[in-house]
């Protein structure tokens, strides 16, 4: 069973608690057992969230979010040191440092305890986002603005989008209930752990996309995959306006897409290779962050104006893919 630090002579780790787990029925690691089918608690309405890695397990520290307990293999103890010493612990009472060897690690979570996976960590959800109370209003900010939108994606490609997000400067991600839950272990860890640092709201794009757009000022950027006359491709988009927002699977949806002033397609050489959404997605947002920089700050009429005068798609020539 899990024995008192000072009992067994274990590190002291400032803030923390740190016990040395001997047997996979402790009770101490119920939340981290069998990963590969988790408990309820760590469902999308679920009160708790793991986060995998030691990166990732940086990231957390530093961020808003309450950290209840870490399971560690013990060589990586000191490598983290750092981190969870300077953890802003706004808690009362210390959380839980759990130390164990590789192969007790692997009975208890069942999955290899490699690199990555040899260093969880169990955190609270905001109450906001287990009853849906975060809104877009409280996230957005004054000024310019980078949203990303989402619909149909599973967690791993939510994952990378919210990596893709952090990399290009994404203020706010606003996520449709049929998007994958950002907060279930692989979107975590395949985001290494931007999911922490980029905030994000939930709920039904059909519902919130247009009142943002009415509200807010904010112009509304598609990206394409299939053959649209009234698509643009990226390098030919001179400007856009300085409050956007850049929504990605939403192809068929003909209410989202009525929604976006631009529907923008990624020029290509070779034809019928598919990029992928996270790959697409890089270079779309990489692009509208390079011509939000070199737009005055105008209105959205006065934005979309001038893309008129843009060229449309060329009859011949590169192919719109994702």
């Amino acid at each position: 069973m899990a024995q008192d630090a000072a009992e067994l002579q274990l590190p002291s780790v400032s803030g923390w608690s740190v016990y040395l787990v001997k047997d996979a029925s402790d009770p101490i690691v119920a939340d981290f057992l069998d990963l590969k089918d988790p408990g309820s608690h760590l469902s999308r309405e679920g009160s708790h969230f793991i986060v995998e890695g030691p990166e990732a397990i940086r990231l957390l520290l530093a961020s808003r979010f309450v950290t209840q307990k870490v399971l560690l293999k013990a060589s990586l103890l000191e490598s983290l040191r750092p981190s969870l010493e300077s953890a802003d612990r706004k808690e009362a009472c210390k959380a839980l440092l759990l130390l164990c060897d590789a192969g007790l690690m692997e009975r208890i979570t069942c999955i290899p305890a490699r690199h990555a996976s040899a260093a969880l960590a169990l955190a609270e959800r905001a109450e906001r986002q287990r009853s849906g109370a975060a809104t877009w209003k409280e996230l957005l900010k004054p000024g310019p603005l980078r949203a990303l939108a989402l619909k149909q994606l599973d967690e791993e490609s939510v994952g990378a989008l919210f990596r893709v997000a952090a990399a290009f400067g994404v203020d706010v991600v606003l996520l449709d209930s049929s998007c994958g839950d950002p907060f279930h272990r692989r979107s975590v860890r395949v985001s290494m752990g931007q999911v922490l640092r980029v905030p994000c709201a939930m709920g039904s794009l059909e519902e919130l996309l247009p009142q943002l757009l009415r509200d807010e000022d904010v112009d509304a950027v598609a990206l394409c995959e299939d053959e649209d006359e009234s698509c643009v491709y990226l390098d030919k988009l001179s400007t856009i306006h300085h409050r956007w927002v850049c929504l990605i699977g939403a192809e068929g949806n003909v209410d989202l897409m009525a929604c976006c002033r631009h529907r923008v397609a990624i020029q290509k050489v070779a034809k019928g290779v598919s990029l992928g959404v996270a790959v697409a997605s890089s270079i779309m947002l990489n692009g509208l962050a390079e011509r939000d920089g070199r737009t005055p700050k105008v209105s959205v009429e006065e934005a979309f104006n001038r893309t008129l005068m843009e060229p449309m798609l060329p009859e011949t020539g590169g192919e719109r893919v994702m």
